[in-house]
């Protein structure tokens, strides 16, 4: 753990998240809060030492929204694992329809020293709104859980615990605080552009559907339990008849029944497939059987959507990690997957695998 006391300034002044990462946190803030992505590409961005910067909104004029920095005793207290939590208002009172839960924002990885901020977002200027944090920080240090990088009490599976996290000691494990500063930044730039409307906001469901086990290669136990432990002994029926006559076993035959009614009610369906080994939480079955890729290819052919479910021994093994990755998209024909780790052991951490400290 970094010692606030020994970091010097210069140490502090490299330590900051990448201008990368803060562009990522503008465009998720911006997309929040109904900004087209057509709209967002004509923005300007310029940064300032510590992750302050300016954000012009209106190409041709200075229309600008002003991000501070983050003073450098707070970095080195978030990289010691210290964070503060800020609570802010709203420039002016919120639409009736929002939750009361809403009408104050709570903030982690806060760079004001202040608990209260007052309103998070306010007019300076004419043409100038100020924001009272850094919220691009904030938010892309909730997003990337950065938290989880850093030493923790972890469950028997590895695991960062709910109870560890800043959400859980502030009491807003519960709210999408992110979605509520895209609702504040959106009442600024409304403030700054006036005319300016939001896009449409569309409501989506996205399944996501883990293969961990598919039934083959044949189990003798596997197919038992379908009629002791599930009650369903005809399930038990179909593995063991399906070596002998090609039907899907009880697994596949699920996988695709559930996939079908993803398509018959329009929803999007993503299915996550398996190359790990097989151990205690792994199957391991072969993603090569000319079964499982008729299957693939038959998702891909009605539009389903492909991706990678790393093995439980994956975690916090990166060669591992990336061999089992390697081994599905190589089949999957494509690189351009995405991805759900088993067990739900990692989180999507945006950092330097082997650094001497985690950079978003």
């Amino acid at each position: 753990m970094v010692q606030t006391a020994t970091l010097r300034a210069a140490e502090i002044q490299a330590l900051p998240v990448t201008r990368e990462a803060l562009h990522y946190g503008v465009r998720e803030l911006a997309r929040r809060a109904g900004v087209s992505a057509e709209q967002f590409r004509t923005w300007r961005i310029e940064f300032n030492d510590f992750g302050g910067m300016t954000l012009f909104v209106k190409p041709g004029t200075q229309e600008r929204i002003v991000i501070p920095k983050v003073p450098a005793p707070i970095w080195a207290d978030i990289l010691a694992g210290q964070f503060r939590i800020s609570t802010a208002s709203w420039m002016k009172p919120p639409a009736t329809t929002l939750h009361a839960g809403t009408l104050e924002f709570r903030i982690p990885f806060s760079s004001s020293g202040r608990s209260h901020v007052g309103p998070l977002f306010f007019m300076s200027e004419p043409d100038s709104v100020e924001c009272a944090v850094n919220l691009p920080l904030s938010a892309i240090l909730t997003l990337s859980r950065f938290e989880e990088t850093l030493p923790s009490h972890r469950d028997e599976h590895g695991r960062f615990r709910t109870a560890s996290s800043v959400a859980w000691a502030g009491g807003f494990h519960d709210r999408p605080i992110v979605d509520e500063y895209g609702l504040a930044l959106e009442q600024a730039l409304r403030a700054l552009l006036p005319g300016w409307q939001p896009a449409r906001r569309e409501f989506r469901v996205m399944l996501g559907h883990d293969v961990d086990e598919i039934g083959l290669p044949f189990n003798l136990r596997s197919a038992i339990a379908h009629t002791f432990r599930r009650m369903n002994p005809a399930s038990t029926v179909r593995d063991l008849v399906a070596p002998l006559t090609g039907v899907d076993t009880t697994y596949a035959h699920l996988l695709r029944e559930i996939v079908s009614l993803s398509i018959e009610h329009r929803l999007s369906s993503t299915v996550y497939w398996k190359c790990s080994t097989k151990g205690p939480h792994d199957t391991g079955y072969d993603l090569r059987d000319p079964r499982i890729l008729a299957m693939i290819q038959s998702f891909r052919d009605q539009g389903v959507r492909l991706g990678v479910h790393p093995g439980y021994e994956t975690y916090g093994r990166p060669a591992r990690f990336a061999s089992e990755v390697r081994a599905v998209t190589d089949l999957l024909g494509t690189r351009n997957v995405g991805g759900r780790q088993d067990f739900l052991r990692g989180s999507v951490v945006l950092a330097q695998v082997g650094s001497r400290r985690p950079r978003v």
